[in-house]
């Protein structure tokens, strides 16, 4: 037999032996993410995360933790296969936001992470929302930002008694102000904020407004004889009917 042949059949059988070896992992036994995630208080300075364990081959859930700004820390914590809580002691009434990420492992492979769930202290929340109608059409927001490590921050809207629009703008991190524009002559405006990590918010901030149709600014008098005056003024409505002015 030709050194060639004898080659050729040493790597068809290595391929074959290594295709015989390699682990199979059907998809009900693929490694699945925990779901349905919950943080809550345990007492003061010690919260706990629970969810639902979706796999039923792994060996370990391992954790990772992201405290304010701060890059995320890989393998916080860890705990054995089939549990399905974490407790974690922090400092819960501060205004650094925690947030956790959780995959299975089984000792050669991970699962994809599982959404971010966070701490929100009510130190956290934003707060002192102000609104100002800056044009006709127009109301900005502005807001005090008293969280640390926030993804971004939600707006929700409400006009008039129609139900609220939640997620109905959002704005990045650090970001204390927003401009809505709407149309809403004469009904309420109502305003929430949070601060928002993965699944997670803080309590809101809460204001209203009733847009309306806004004076004319800058009037000007002009003599024009002993007995006429030519009024000029700033246009700051639109689809007015008129203006009426009273001596």
């Amino acid at each position: 037999m030709s050194k060639r042949i004898l080659i050729l059949l040493l790597i068809i059988s290595l391929v074959i032996l290594t295709f015989c070896t390699q682990k199979t992992t059907s998809p009900e036994e693929q490694l699945l993410p925990p779901t349905n995630l919950k943080i809550s208080l345990v007492e003061n300075n010690k919260i706990q995360i629970n969810w639902v364990d979706n796999s039923t081959n792994e060996t370990a859930y391992l954790i990772d933790r992201k405290m304010g700004t701060f890059n995320w820390l890989e393998n916080f914590g860890e705990v054995a296969a089939n549990i399905t809580s974490f407790a974690d002691n922090i400092p819960t009434n501060s205004d650094t936001v925690l947030s956790y990420r959780i995959r299975a492992y089984d000792e050669e492979n991970y699962s994809a992470y599982s959404d971010t769930i966070a701490w929100f202290s009510t130190n956290s929340a934003p707060s002192n929302l102000q609104l100002e109608q800056i044009a006709q059409d127009s109301i900005k927001l502005t807001w005090q930002d008293n969280s640390i490590g926030e993804e971004y921050f939600r707006i929700d809207r409400k006009i008039d008694e129609k139900g609220w629009q939640m997620d109905y703008a959002h704005v990045p991190a650090d970001t204390t102000h927003f401009l809505d524009y709407t149309t809403a002559l004469y009904d309420t405006c109502n305003y929430k904020i949070f601060a928002v990590s993965g699944i997670s918010h803080s309590d809101s901030t809460e204001n209203a407004f009733i847009p309306f149709l806004p004076a004319p600014s800058n009037l000007e008098l002009q003599a024009l004889s002993a007995t006429g005056v030519k009024l000029a003024w700033q246009d700051n409505c639109h689809n007015e009917e008129g203006y009426r002015s009273y001596l």
